[in-house]
C-alpha cells in the first residue's frame, strides 16, 4: 500500500491537529504528526479504501478487512507477513479516522450504534500493538 498523498494538505492538518490537541492538553509531536499523516493520507479516497481482496474487490468495511486478514492465517507459507502488517495498520488507521469523523452523532439511532461502534473501534485500534510486535 503506497499512499497517494496531497503534500499541501499535510502542513494544514499538522497545524489544525496541533491546535485541537493543544486545546485538549496533548502536545506530543509524534502523535500530532501521525494523526496529520492519517488525515492527509485518507483525504484521498483511494487511500481510504486501498485494501482489496484476492479477487481485487475494494474492501470498504472493517469486517471485510478482518476476513481478508484471516485468510492469511490459514496459509502454511507465512511469506505474507508484510501484507498482514499492512492490513493491520490500515485497520487501525481506518478506525482512528472513522472514530474521529463519527465521534458525535445528532440522531438517537446513531447514538445507540455509537456504543457498538466504539467497542469495535477499541478492538480495531488493538491492531497497532500487533504491528509493533512485527517490528
Amino acid at each position: 500500500m503506497k499512499p497517494y498523498t496531497t503534500p499541501a494538505l499535510k502542513p494544514f492538518f499538522i497545524k489544525l491537529t496541533q491546535k485541537c490537541f493543544g486545546e485538549l492538553g496533548l502536545r506530543d509531536r509524534e502523535i500530532v504528526e501521525y494523526v496529520a499523516f492519517v488525515l492527509t493520507n485518507f483525504s484521498r479516497t483511494e487511500n481510504l479504501y486501498c485494501i482489496r481482496d484476492s479477487t481485487g474487490k475494494r474492501l470498504d468495511s472493517i469486517v471485510e478487512m478482518f476476513i481478508e486478514l484471516n485468510s492469511y492465517f490459514h496459509q502454511e507459507n507465512r511469506s505474507s507477513l508484510f501484507r498482514e502488517m499492512e492490513i493491520y495498520q490500515h485497520i487501525g488507521d481506518y478506525t482512528l479516522f472513522m472514530t474521529g469523523i463519527f465521534k458525535e452523532s445528532p440522531t438517537k439511532k446513531l447514538q445507540i450504534l455509537k456504543g457498538s461502534f466504539m467497542k469495535l473501534a477499541g478492538c480495531c485500534l488493538g491492531s497497532y500493538p500487533i504491528i509493533w510486535s512485527f517490528m
